[in-house]
């Protein structure tokens, strides 16, 4: 099971006006949870094709048609974008006394939401069960309203439609396998440390100085996952590393996050 997402990046050194880091990580309450931020100069489909070649299962991502026929990937779609879409539909003024379609829509998203929260502390076997019996229904009564709401072509009531009829088969994926969650929330709150650290350093100079940053964030935000203190962490991998007689990936694999070792050392 992992998680995807992306965020543009500028690089002075690239003559494209917008580059892009990757966040791709795995389930973050599993034994050896990370996180990996993937620069690349571009967002197209061959980047994730790439990067996630050997990956085999569930993709929590959102409605980027990057994400759409990777091999041997089933893309779980985010229900929070489809929240933010019909919110977007909100109109402007509430003169009207009925209620308006996205409003009710996200009403009904609202107390999914909370059928979720409710079932938090449940085992994945137990979250599936309360989701086929209570959530499925509200799920498929909302996609027959929707389906009958008139909108406006390429109005944004429209567009949320549309999103919300397009990924259905993605969405309903929760309803699979209990681990799965509603939202690609994960992602965007890994991602969360680059976009407000690029809005105080605004770029990188060069390719190599964006793939540092990549590098560094990927340890940081690992560490984190894993229960460390990152400035122990960091000071525990200086000290330790150049001291090494010699640097295999056997070696590297003691010094990982979660090696009993760095647990021993590092915990926060």
């Amino acid at each position: 099971m992992g998680y995807a997402d992306e965020t543009p990046y500028r690089v002075l050194e690239s003559e494209k006006a917008t580059n892009y880091f990757w966040a791709f990580s795995n389930f973050e309450h599993s034994e050896k949870p990370f996180v990996i931020f993937h620069y690349a100069q571009t967002r197209s489909r061959e980047i994730p094709r790439a990067f996630l070649a050997d990956f085999k299962g569930y993709l929590h991502c959102d409605g980027y048609s990057s994400y759409d026929s990777l091999e041997n990937i089933l893309p779980v779609r985010c229900y929070a974008h489809v929240r933010r879409k019909f919110y977007e539909a909100l109109p402007q003024t509430t003169a009207c006394e009925t209620i308006h379609p996205a409003e009710y829509v996200l009403n009904q998203l609202k107390k999914c939401f909370k059928l979720e929260q409710d079932w938090k502390p449940l085992s994945p076997k137990e979250r599936l069960v309360q989701r086929k019996a209570e959530l499925k229904p509200r799920m498929d009564a909302l996609y027959r309203y929707v389906g009958e709401i008139s909108a406006v072509p390429k109005s944004k009531l429209d567009k949320a439609i549309q999103y919300f009829m397009k990924y259905r088969k993605d969405l309903e994926r929760v309803f699979e396998d209990g681990r799965l969650e509603l939202t690609n929330n994960q992602s965007e709150r890994l991602i969360k440390d680059l976009v407000m650290g690029r809005k105080n350093y605004l770029f990188s100079t060069s390719y190599a100085g964006a793939e540092a940053l990549g590098n560094i964030l990927s340890l940081l935000k690992t560490s984190e996952l894993n229960g460390l203190n990152p400035s122990k962490y960091f000071t525990y991998l200086f000290e330790a590393l150049p001291n090494l007689p010699v640097l295999t990936s056997k070696h590297v694999d003691d010094y990982l996050p979660w090696s009993p070792k760095v647990q021993e050392h590092c915990k926060a």
